[in-house]
């Protein structure tokens, strides 16, 4: 499958939202997770971009929404690779070799405007392709070191969460606050994809780095 259009993912995730009559808590159990569970993922670690922090901040501090945790570390989700009892650290290590085979290019990406999600507020990444052909490109080495992905390519949304939904409260009001946001944005390039193992305790994501894929035509650091 190919996924929408950015204005079309955009408008169905706002129509998706509209059409609530509450939010979802994001921190409940499903998906496979459960206490103590970790995953490994591919992710475009955020964590030191400090001027997407300072964006993140002003406009969580402009909703003023106290059904928000903010997201402490801000990532984009390229793809769910398998939780770490299914995959093994030799897999990984594959997986890192493979990834760094491809030479992928960096990414100059643009973050913003907020859009709404069922249990999360996110900024918008555009240009959409090449982070999906990223992905895709992702998926095609990765598929045959650990077996099928999960993850429907026709409703990927690159987005960066900045802050999760705590509480089941009406979904009407945070369509209205989110519309009164200013139209800010941050652009940057994204160098490096990460191979991440992520746990989800203590209502925080949280993860350590199993290796780095830099976005050039050189070969994967451990």
């Amino acid at each position: 499958m190919t996924t929408r259009s950015l204005p079309e993912e955009t408008a169905f995730r706002w129509r998706q939202f509209t059409g609530l009559g509450t939010t979802r808590v994001h921190w409940d159990w499903r998906g496979g997770w459960r206490p103590g569970r970790w995953s490994y993922w591919w992710y475009l670690d955020l964590t030191g971009a400090a001027e997407l922090a300072a964006l993140a901040a002003d406009l969580l501090a402009e909703l003023r929404l106290e059904c928000l945790d903010p997201a402490v570390h801000l990532h984009v989700s390229l793809q769910q690779v398998g939780f770490t009892d299914e995959v093994t650290a030799g897999q990984a290590r594959a997986l890192l070799a493979a990834a760094g085979r491809l030479g992928l290019a960096p990414l100059e990406l643009t973050f913003g405007p907020a859009d709404p999600n069922p249990e999360s507020v996110v900024l918008r990444v555009s240009p959409w392709e090449p982070i999906q052909q990223h992905r895709l490109r992702l998926r095609r080495v990765t598929e045959p070191i650990v077996g099928t992905l999960t993850g429907a390519d026709d409703h990927f949304w690159p987005h960066v969460s900045i802050g999760y939904v705590n509480a089941v409260v009406p979904a009407a009001p945070i369509a209205e606050a989110l519309r009164a946001l200013p139209d800010r944005r941050v652009t940057l390039t994204a160098r490096e994809l990460r191979l991440v193992r992520l746990n989800r305790d203590d209502r925080l994501w949280k993860w350590d780095v199993v290796g780095a894929v830099p976005l050039s035509a050189g070969p994967a650091r451990r």
